[in-house]
């Protein structure tokens, strides 16, 4: 049990939070946006907890600098959209949370042959943007903390996605 709590903790409160999602928040698109990354092979939800707030779960594989190697991974995290009241009145698209952000998040990064298993936290700010339709971009840098092999270290994130919006 030990080895898989994060795991399992990061499943219960996605499952917890989709159960007590409101049924409509406002007119601004979809309260649940479902997305397929294409850099990085990776399926995910984001879904509106109210007009500025949203609920954001991922998972997929990706290569690791660190490792030298493709890891499977599974992430979570809350995000405040601070800037889409003034989007909106400003005739910018906001739909499909497409906005600046500050946020949380957690990645918990599975074991293989030749990586051992991580887990990181930590905070980030973000821009998330819509190309036309079906695509989007979300950029952002972030810092945390970083647990593996039973050390513990602060580390600086970058992130960069591109994807397709289902």
């Amino acid at each position: 049990m030990k080895k898989n709590f994060p795991v399992f903790m990061i499943v219960l409160l996605m499952g917890s939070m989709a159960t007590y999602l409101p049924a409509e928040v406002n007119g601004t698109g979809k309260n649940t946006v479902v997305r397929v990354g294409l850099l990085a092979p990776s399926l995910g939800f984001e879904t509106k907890l109210s007009r500025s707030f949203s609920l954001r779960a991922m998972g997929g594989i990706h290569y690791s600098i660190d490792d030298k190697a493709f890891v499977p991974w599974l992430e979570t995290g809350f995000r405040y959209y601070y800037n889409m009241t003034r989007r909106h009145k400003n005739n910018k698209r906001v739909e499909n949370f497409s906005a600046d952000y500050l946020g949380t998040q957690s990645q918990y990064v599975f074991s293989t042959d030749n990586v051992s298993r991580s887990f990181y936290s930590g905070v980030c700010w973000g821009m998330q943007r819509n190309i036309g339709r079906r695509f989007y971009y979300d950029f952002s840098l972030g810092f945390g903390t970083l647990f593996k092999n039973q050390d513990t270290s602060a580390r600086g994130t970058i992130s960069f996605s591109l994807g397709l919006t289902l």
